[in-house]
């Protein structure tokens, strides 16, 4: 092991101590207080959602990204980076093990970015207490529960999703730009097959996204309808909601025709 690595470990184990001990002192910090207001569970509860929030959605978020620049990896055979030794010049190829390197290292950095975009805890807490009223909607006989409950959380993880299939299709896209797979020639964009299948089903995902935003919408409705002060009106009942739910129905199909 060279002296340069030697270093950069000790650098990165300080550099982990100080953030460990600052989150603890935080964490410390915000229990003492909740514990002096008799909320200790309260505390509690919050950190596990928060943790179950994040780590949960954080490690998706990672392994999504690793699975789709993986795939961009393996598209490229060799890369070779310009040398020069005395007065020539040789392309050196670079390892492997490198490349899968920056790979997880770009994946790790996409599952912590999107780990602190992660839903509010509250939302979490309101699902898993499992609210009832006793009442169902005259429309879709769901208990009111599920509108205070569930729905909220569902928002929440859509809009997550959104960012995380977007912040993926950019960067896959910008790394395809950088290799023969994706380059605009002669005044035409030249797709590989390998590049055009995988974008492709990145903009599978993204036809899913837009069905369930349509499934969301129709129950949105009910919250805030077309009528009077946002009244579920006629339109609503009668066209609207049948409209989302043949559109979310007709682009879910369309995503699996596009996949076959």
């Amino acid at each position: 092991m060279t002296r340069g690595r030697r270093v950069a470990i000790a650098v990165g184990i300080l550099a982990a101590a100080l953030i460990a001990g600052r989150v603890a002192a935080v964490l410390y910090g915000q229990y003492t207080w909740f514990n002096s207001l008799g909320a200790a569970p309260v505390w509690f509860e919050r950190l596990r959602d928060t943790a179950l929030l994040r780590l949960g959605l954080g490690t998706f978020a990672a392994v999504f990204a690793f699975l789709n620049l993986a795939a961009i990896r393996r598209s490229i055979v060799s890369l070779a980076l310009p040398r020069k030794i005395g007065n020539v010049e040789i392309g050196e190829a670079v390892p492997s093990r490198y490349l899968y390197r920056v790979v997880a290292a770009l994946s790790a950095t996409v599952g912590l970015l999107l780990a602190f975009g992660a839903p509010n805890w509250t939302l979490l807490s309101l699902a898993r207490a499992g609210l009832t009223f006793g009442e169902s909607d005259p429309y879709y006989k769901l208990d009111l529960g599920y509108y205070v409950g569930w729905l909220p959380l569902e928002n929440a993880l859509y809009l997550w999703s959104i960012a995380l299939v977007s912040t993926v299709t950019a960067l896959v896209a910008g790394l395809y730009s950088l290799t023969p797979g994706l380059r605009w020639y002669r005044g035409r964009l030249q797709v590989s097959v390998y590049a055009r299948r995988h974008i492709t089903i990145l903009g599978t995902l993204a036809l899913l996204l837009l069905a369930w935003s349509y499934r969301l919408d129709a129950y949105a409705l009910l919250l805030r309808g077309s009528g009077p002060s946002g009244a579920f009106s006629y339109v609503d009942h009668r066209w609207l909601a049948p409209t989302y739910l043949f559109l979310a129905i007709g682009t879910t199909a369309a995503a699996g025709l596009i996949l076959l």
